[in-house]
């Protein structure tokens, strides 16, 4: 099957470009660092030296959310402009870490980071017709979701019937949603390896595609997101069962962390990896679009 011949090949992709991995993880490491010191500093100024200190190191309870909420207010809209510009950093700089991963599992010549700054522009410019393209799908269908699951059901006396009718429409906003997403890693890619071709051209042929097989590009998000998430929940449960009050122990729970990351970065190369076999493939003369 070709979705498995993919994944397979970028899975292996994946495994070999471990210093890409590393590159994206302390990327994002580091545009996270902002936000993550003034949170630390402003909850040990709060609670730091209070007598439930311990209670806040072992696990952070929303009760304490929200008394640091009500008592530190105004320090906490401070954090509004920093919050705001890594947010529009992240959005500057995701065409830039798209392309670089992108650039590393095609193990194309001169580095992933020169391949970046090449891709950026084309991707910098795709950005805004896959927003387009997966809020044309995923708004009206949450609209929808929405107006079924609250009005549809006021007049159901089984609970039972009511949460099965809403994990149900959960599950297919989910798989939409990846369908979706699937779909746009597919033009990140042609719009890479197809650069003579205009943009809105290989959007319209990737939804074509996606429609014509609609399970190629749910596989690719399903299994790579899907591995992605048991690590994350899989790191959530190890840290919730530590005792984060002693030293030894906070370290280990962040290196904990900082491996989960390093491993989703590692997952999303190998997603790069199988759109950019993918459209490979199907431009070969053995291929079949």
């Amino acid at each position: 099957m070709r979705a498995l011949r993919a994944m397979r090949a970028g899975l292996s992709a994946a495994m070999s470009c471990t210093t890409a991995a590393l590159g994206l993880w302390a990327l994002g490491l580091v545009m996270a660092l902002p936000v993550g010191l003034m949170t630390a500093q402003l909850v040990h100024r709060v609670f730091g030296r209070t007598l439930i200190a311990e209670s806040i190191a072992a696990r952070f309870l929303p009760l304490y959310g929200a008394e640091l909420f009500a008592s530190q207010r105004s320090s906490l809209l401070a954090f509004v402009p920093v919050v705001a510009g890594v947010v529009l950093l992240w959005l500057v700089l995701t065409p830039w870490m798209q392309g670089f991963g992108l650039g590393a599992v095609r193990r194309a010549e001169g580095g992933a980071a020169a391949h970046a700054g090449r891709y950026y522009g084309r991707l910098l410019r795709l950005w805004p017709l896959t927003l387009l393209w997966s809020a044309a799908v995923l708004v009206p269908l949450g609209a929808l979701a929405v107006k079924v699951a609250g009005e549809g059901v006021q007049a159901w006396t089984s609970e039972r019937a009511v949460l099965g009718l809403r994990l149900g429409i959960l599950a297919l906003i989910l798989a939409v949603g990846a369908w979706v997403r699937g779909s746009v890693a597919l033009m990140r890619a042609a719009a890479v390896l197809q650069p003579q071709l205009a943009l809105w051209r290989i959007v319209v042929r990737e939804i074509v595609a996606a429609g014509r097989q609609p399970v190629l590009p749910f596989v690719f998000v399903a299994a790579f997101f899907g591995l992605g998430l048991a690590v994350s929940l899989a790191g959530s449960i190890v840290h919730t069962h530590m005792r984060l009050d002693l030293l030894w122990v906070l370290i280990c729970a962040l290196l904990l962390q900082q491996a989960t990351a390093l491993l989703r970065a590692m997952l999303q190369l190998g997603l790069h990896g199988a759109a950019v076999q993918h459209v490979q493939s199907r431009r070969s003369p053995g291929g079949s679009s």
